[in-house]
């Protein structure tokens, strides 16, 4: 017992920076030092040798006695040179007690009362017949790609699979568990894992319908690519499968509709202060705030078949029939959702929305693009679109205003939704026919009941056309997002008796109104028309320091442009 005892402690002193050989040897020279000891690089026995170890680690003070010395030694010399001590906690030399030998003192020096007692084959063997039988729990698989905690020693053991909710037979766990895999293949990189891609450009033209999920967080990038897919639909006049579902996240952003004054939508300060980009979209609707706590889908088909509420109310049946549902450590939704009259989805027991829409119409083709709040933070959100009434009155213009309303998270994990939106997707506009499984490592064909799709997964620079890449110059532009806003006017006070009016088209000053002459604003007056309404552009046109900072803050707060990504 006491030999097991030692062999366990030289096993927890090699895991400290000392090596072992064979049965008890000397510390290995190239061993780190512990706790400051010195190397000991000769000894007089192997026993000594580990005797001085144990004596002379701090942690082991005064734990052995000049007796338990005598053991050890005396045991030493009993033992066969030549017996195997590979396994350091080898069990057979433990003695067997029965229920005469419980006596305390028959255990080794620091044994304490109620430690526990072995006991002969034949007893446990007896006492195992009397124990009801063990049920073996079903095997619960988690995807590697979870972010699971440590399960600790108090929590409740994990629920069998028969204990959970049944899942619809309509989600297609196998599919998903498929899913999960292929948006997650090559995330970690080798040598020789160099990915065979198809390139975006080869795909968008396909008269089959395919699902294009997005990697990228830029929201300008994401933006071009939608844009880019949209435009390349072929004719649905003459390919009428061909329709498409685009998905992707985006890292924090501001994005207003297509006509609207952001200089009367947005909280420039506190997007300054955060780095937040701004973009403006090529549809209508109104203001929206993207993290990566929300995903954005796109349904593009054939005009006749636009209805705002069309895939809108597929994806909510498919997401309905999670509700109250468990699948491993995901996050399912938690109520039940519906659509309103202007096609948003929304909290069918107390309508507030979780999902915001804007559509555009072109070219024979519709295009129906949504937000989806599944855990955005919300402080955030109302923040970055938050104004007080003196700031939105000193904007007169005729744009189409934002409408607020009462917003509320799903909770949701984001890849469950993606799924739900490709099964939605190609259950509905799937084509019943097996398609040729594609030799891509970005390209995947999934099967829900008789009808499947392709599912494109872009995540590659290198593969996407130029076309792609002038769109993303022009949502970074300066022209594009501040200088498309329709006509307007500013009014402030710049001082106790100057009132200001300023009138802006096309991002240009085109005239400005004072109530009184102020010499200083002459050099300003002289290039009316030609100055672009910016905070620092106009400021370089005034001749005092008051004033000049009294324009730039009224104008745009003096936000960074540069910060935030804008081109000029």
């Amino acid at each position: 017992m006491l030999r097991c005892l030692l062999r366990a402690q030289n096993f927890e002193l090699a895991t400290r920076g000392f090596t072992t050989f064979g049965a008890y040897r000397s510390i290995s020279s190239q061993g780190a030092p512990f706790n400051g000891l010195p190397h000991h690089h000769a000894v007089t026995s192997d026993t000594e040798a580990t005797r001085q170890q144990l004596e002379l680690d701090p942690n082991l003070e005064g734990f052995f006695d000049d007796d338990l010395v005598e053991s050890v030694k005396k045991g030493a010399k009993s033992d066969s040179v030549d017996k195997d001590f590979n396994d350091l906690l080898d069990p057979s030399e433990v003695p067997i007690l029965g229920k005469d030998d419980i006596d305390p003192s028959t255990f080794a020096p620091h044994s304490m009362p109620g430690s526990p007692v072995t006991m002969t084959t034949e007893e446990f063997l007896s006492q195992l017949k009397n124990q009801k039988p063990i049920q073996e729990q079903e095997p619960i698989v988690r995807s590697i790609f979870r972010n699971t905690e440590s399960i600790k020693k108090n929590d409740p053991p994990l629920p069998t699979t028969s204990e959970l909710p049944e899942l619809p037979e309509s989600f297609h766990v196998h599919n998903f568990e498929r899913f999960i895999d292929f948006m997650h293949r090559g995330d970690i990189p080798t040598p020789k894992s160099i990915p065979k891609n198809a390139s975006l450009e080869s795909l968008v033209e396909s008269d089959l319908p395919v699902g294009f999920i997005s990697r990228f967080n830029d929201p300008r990038l994401n933006l071009s690519i939608e844009r880019y897919i949209y435009k390349h639909l072929p004719d649905p006049k003459n390919n009428r499968f061909a329709k498409r579902l685009v998905l992707y996240r985006n890292s924090p952003c501001i994005v207003i509709g297509k006509n609207q004054n952001p200089y009367k939508e947005i909280n420039f300060r506190m997007a300054n202060m955060y780095k937040i980009p701004i973009l403006r979209r090529y549809s209508g609707g109104g203001t929206v705030v993207h993290d990566l706590g929300n995903v954005n889908f796109s349904f593009i088909a054939d005009k006749s078949l636009f209805n705002r509420t069309g895939f809108s109310n597929i994806l909510v049946e498919r997401l309905n029939a999670l509700v109250g549902k468990t699948y491993l450590d995901y996050n399912l939704p938690r109520f039940i959702l519906t659509t309103n009259s202007k096609g948003d989805i929304v909290d069918a027991g107390n309508m507030h929305k979780v999902s915001g829409s804007a559509y555009q119409l072109s070219g024979g083709r519709s295009l129906h693009h949504g937000t989806m709040l599944l855990n955005v933070n919300m402080k955030l959100l109302s923040g970055l679109l938050k104004l007080s009434k003196e700031t939105k009155k000193c904007v007169e213009d005729r744009c189409i205003d934002s409408v607020p309303s009462p917003v509320e998270n799903v909770n949701m994990d984001e890849e469950v939704f993606e799924y739900s939106c490709v099964n939605a997707f190609a259950s509905s506009y799937g084509v019943p026919s097996f398609l040729k499984r594609p030799g891509f490592d970005n390209v995947d064909v999934l099967k829900f009941g008789n009808s499947e799709c392709q599912v494109v997964k872009v995540d590659d620079l290198d593969e996407l056309p130029q076309e792609v890449i002038d769109e993303y110059n022009t949502f970074k532009s300066w022209e594009w997002v501040f200088g498309r806003t329709p006509k307007f006017k500013l009014r402030f006070q710049a001082g106790d008796e100057l009132e200001v009016c300023l009138h802006i088209d096309h991002g240009k000053v085109k005239e400005m109104e004072l109530s009184r002459d102020e010499p200083k604003l002459d050099r300003l007056s002289e290039r009316l028309g030609d100055v672009l309404f910016r905070g620092d552009k106009v400021a370089e046109l005034i001749d005092d320091n008051s004033l000049r900072r009294t324009f730039a803050w009224n104008i745009d707060q003096m936000l960074d442009y540069e910060g935030l990504g804008v081109s000029q």
